[in-house]
């Protein structure tokens, strides 16, 4: 899906951008020699719009962040989203189109903005699964293959709930359910394997405890 253009929400920030617009705002006079608050968050943001067209995302994000830090604005933060989106960091994406979303007045960018949320959380997510001893085949929501690689590895799941079904020869079969979304840290699930009694080996001891008073 391509992803849209910081000149779509550019829009909104042009008369920031104007001199005279800002000076009224701000009380002062168009000739005043101290740039106001919104000319000079209006730089950075012409500055982060001509970076982004260049894919210069990085760059991008730092004048997006200034303008915002002396201005926030519903067009900063939806393209402080687009940056962390493009740089493939998507908690973070998420976090400031929600912001975005909270403050904007506007009932189309509002439309636009749940669109862009939905899309986004809708994603798979990334999943790291270990196992002690480690080599489990890992089978998804009773799929009739297992996952092409053994433990350790990476699966991508789609956000909501799954069952995990991990084989190992030797050991007993182990399922965990885990519940995939996105935000924070990449997740991880740790399963310790249960090794699988060898044919006539005697049960383990059973230990009795009584009952003691404290």
């Amino acid at each position: 899906m391509a992803f849209l253009t910081v000149a779509l929400w550019a829009l909104s920030w042009s008369t920031w951008s104007s001199p005279a617009r800002a000076a009224d705002d701000a009380g002062k006079s168009p000739a005043t020699s101290e740039p106001s608050a919104l000319q000079r968050a209006g730089k950075h943001f012409e500055r982060g719009k001509k970076l982004y067209a260049n894919g210069r995302y990085k760059q991008a994000l730092v004048q997006f962040e200034a303008a915002n830090r002396i201005a926030r604005h519903s067009a900063t933060l939806f393209n402080i989203a687009r940056c962390y989106q493009n740089l493939g960091e998507l908690d973070q994406a998420l976090t400031y189109l929600r912001q975005a979303l909270a403050i904007s007045t506007d009932d189309a960018q509002k439309r636009a903005l749940r669109r862009r949320i939905a899309d986004i959380e809708a994603r798979p997510v990334d999943v790291l699964i270990n196992t002690d001893p480690q080599g489990a085949r890992v089978t998804i929501d009773a799929r009739a293959q297992p996952q092409p690689r053994a433990t350790p590895l990476v699966i991508r799941l789609t956000p909501g709930a799954h069952v995990l079904t991990l084989r190992r020869d030797g050991h007993q079969l182990a399922v965990a359910r885990v519940v995939a979304k996105h935000g924070g840290p990449r997740a991880t699930v740790d399963i310790k394997l249960r090794a699988r009694a060898r044919p006539g080996a005697a049960p383990p001891p059973v230990v009795r405890r009584e009952p003691v008073d404290l």
